[in-house]
């Protein structure tokens, strides 16, 4: 989903297009107009608000052109009629209806991944300490790439020639950059209650800190001055792991 902002004011307004995809294409195209004109004529926004645009809530249903089955997302779910509300109903009358294409409302009220998006919660009692995590990490990863110095790079290099670096955080950890990272990519998405971002983040990172662990601690524990200072040290937590 493509999300275009204008304005930094504090009060928030969203403007969503495209719920039926193909079947409204006339929407995407309309958001299209105001993204292009808003981008040429940012003073239009007032200096008290935010103006956020949802291009199009349906990306699915719009790929498949403007035939009578671009109403629902790839589920064939009609994302109008998946909303949380006390009447919601898997299927209706389609006496009425523009097009006899079935279309259902979901397994159940906001069980679509779409639906889910627009309805997160803003939940300060998790945002406040997930902020607090955020930059307590951000703080971390800043300190290790000062303590690194010339060390510090993106690659997997031998620097051993420069020494070993067992000062700032390194005098506990081995890769307390990682560690930092790792709590940022998991701790930003719960400022938005975006849990799920959140797990598949954490795993994601996880999985490329492992492979790419094993590249670099093969390359640093070949010098026997890093074996020397940082063998007896924990990876990621002292005293822990």
């Amino acid at each position: 989903m493509q999300v275009f902002t204008f304005g930094s004011g504090p009060l928030k307004r969203l403007m969503v297009f495209g719920i039926h995809g193909g079947s409204e294409w006339n929407t995407v195209a309309l958001a299209d107009e105001l993204i292009a004109h808003l981008s040429q004529h940012p003073e239009l926004i007032p200096p008290d608000n935010t103006l956020i645009l949802l291009r199009v809530v349906n990306p699915d249903g719009l790929a498949r052109g403007r035939g009578s089955d671009s109403r629902g997302n790839a589920h064939s779910v009609d994302l109008n009629r998946n909303w949380r509300t006390a009447n919601w109903v898997e299927q209706w009358p389609l006496k009425g209806c523009w097009s006899g294409y079935p279309l259902n409302g979901g397994d159940g009220p906001g069980s679509e991944p779409e639906v889910i998006w627009l309805r997160r919660p803003f939940v300060p009692a998790l945002a406040a300490p997930a902020a607090a995590l955020f930059l307590l990490a951000t703080g971390l990863r800043w300190w290790a790439i000062r303590s690194l110095g010339a060390h510090w790079n993106v690659q997997v290099m031998d620097s051993a020639s420069l020494g070993v670096v067992a000062t700032g955080p390194f005098r506990w950890v081995r890769h307390p950059n990682y560690l930092g990272v790792f709590i940022e990519m998991a701790a930003a998405p719960l400022i938005h209650t975006a849990w799920i971002t959140a797990l598949l983040g954490a795993a994601g990172n996880a999985w490329v800190l492992r492979n790419r662990l094993r590249v670099e601690e093969a390359v640093l524990e070949a010098h026997p001055q890093y074996r020397a200072a940082m063998s007896g040290k924990p990876r990621f937590w002292p005293r822990i792991f």
